[in-house]
């Protein structure tokens, strides 16, 4: 089931708000979007001309502190996408430009065991990911900027063998971590508290991203969808949101 969410209220009335768009593979390539292709090919090199955030890269495009660390894309007007977000965070950061009046954006991949972990890692991404935002606030026009996070992992102990119930554990936390330090960074910069656009996967799978920069919209492409995770939340609200993934019953 796809699933549309506008959000992000405190655009300007005249901008066109940005919609986000959830599903599963199989919900893509039954509709009328055809995302699945571009998501899936084995190249960054795609014929459609968006720009890869490969976070697998060998020497990784953007700001990064090395392979598999995290990778955080230049600003620019190109329509943007990220694979294999399994407990790796995307954050989406988008604008107009002061100048050309035309949308510009930037997105990350980065993994929560290396940027909250390692300490030199933490610092560097926390430097790297403030400077592109402070970037885009010199860039772009007052109150057109928008910034929103999702992927990551909440895996529950029951859903695993008792031996994984640590790993489990730490997955959870980590989740928790992540959007509480994404959510600080760009807050305290931009001066708003950035939308979560659907809860973690409660599965050990990974999720694909597509932002297209013109029309401002995201595609997120996940294991499932339809059920609580795949609602979106303020991570003011993050603690009961958390109640509810444990509870993990109800239809979103």
């Amino acid at each position: 089931m796809i699933k549309i969410f506008p959000f992000l209220k405190y655009l300007e009335k005249e901008k066109k708000d940005i919609l986000a768009c959830i599903g599963t593979y199989r919900d893509f390539e039954e509709g009328k979007f055809k995302l699945c292709e571009t998501l899936l090919s084995p190249t960054s090199d795609n014929e459609s001309g968006i720009e890869c955030v490969d976070y697998f890269a060998r020497s990784p495009e953007g700001k990064n502190a090395g392979t598999e660390t995290y990778v955080i894309s230049a600003i620019s007007g190109s329509d943007k996408m990220s694979r294999y977000l399994e407990d790796c965070m995307s954050a989406v950061v988008a604008g107009k430009n002061k100048k050309t009046g035309e949308n510009i954006s930037f997105l990350s991949h980065q993994d929560p065991m290396k940027f909250l972990l390692k300490e030199m890692c933490k610092e560097q991404f926390i430097a790297d990911f403030s400077e592109q935002l402070w970037n885009m606030k010199k860039l772009c026009r007052k109150g057109t900027i928008d910034a929103v996070f999702s992927g990551g992992s909440y895996i529950l102990n029951e859903s695993v063998p008792p031996q994984y119930w640590k790993e489990a554990t730490e997955t959870r936390e980590r989740y928790i971590q992540s959007i509480l330090l994404l959510s600080e960074i760009a807050e305290k910069i931009l001066g708003f508290e950035p939308f979560v656009i659907t809860g973690p996967k409660m599965t050990a799978r990974s999720d694909a991203i597509l932002y297209l920069n013109q029309y401002r919209h995201l595609y997120l492409v996940r294991p499932e969808s339809g059920n609580i995770t795949s609602e979106g939340y303020y991570p003011r609200n993050l603690k009961t949101q958390e109640q509810k993934w444990q509870t993990n019953n109800a239809r979103a």
